[in-house]
């Protein structure tokens, strides 16, 4: 007996092959956030500004060197920030490691500090 596709409508096999492409598009949509913030980014607070960028101290007290330059972009909120950091300041740093151990900072996020507001965690509880 041969089998016939004739007698099935293009719609019941173009239904399932949308439905099958959206899926893997949407994998590879979450696959890709993920693996961006996988990536190299750092948290903590700047506690001193050196000639090429400044000292990050982390919550579990260890301190990296963050190298910055002209290409490095410095956001507050929506805003680049144009005046640079502070000592004090909490960031996230965006940048890869080099064969130094410094960190070569691509983007630098300035975030407001809100352990007074008690909506950070204070770790040393």
């Amino acid at each position: 007996m041969k089998l016939s596709y004739k007698n099935i409508p293009a719609r019941s096999i173009l239904i399932p092959v949308c439905i099958l492409l959206v899926g893997v598009g949407v994998f590879f949509i979450g696959a890709h956030s993920y693996l961006r913030w996988q990536g190299n980014h750092y948290f903590g607070e700047v506690i001193q500004i050196t000639e090429s960028g400044f000292v990050l101290s982390d919550a579990k007290a260890h301190e990296r060197i963050i190298d910055t330059d002209k290409q490095t972009v410095v956001k507050e909120g929506v805003r680049t920030q144009q005046d640079g950091l502070q000592i004090g300041d909490q960031v996230i740093v965006v940048g890869e490691e080099k064969a130094t151990g410094h960190i070569k900072a691509v983007l630098i996020r300035i975030i407001e500090d809100r352990k007074e507001d008690g909506l950070l965690r204070d770790e040393s509880r």
